[in-house]
């Protein structure tokens, strides 16, 4: 089944199976980069090898942050 999954404003239909490293292909985003999920009491970065559809719903907003020295979570 796919699941409609939102990234800088740009949607994404995601599959039971697609890891973080797909979707971040798909984004165009590279590996010094990291997806976060947030709500009003937690911050999840999800690792590389997670499936996105065990960690956060349907319709969820996920950002993407640098992971260098100066710009973790800005």
């Amino acid at each position: 089944m796919k699941v409609p999954i939102s990234i800088d404003d740009e949607t994404f239909n995601i599959t039971d199976d697609t890891t973080v490293a797909d979707l971040k292909r798909r984004v165009g985003c590279n590996d010094d980069y990291a997806l976060v999920y947030r709500d009003d009491q937690t911050v999840l970065v999800l690792d590389d090898d997670a499936i996105v559809a065990d960690h956060v719903e349907p319709q969820t907003t996920l950002e993407v942050h640098p992971l260098s020295d100066n710009y973790v979570f800005r």
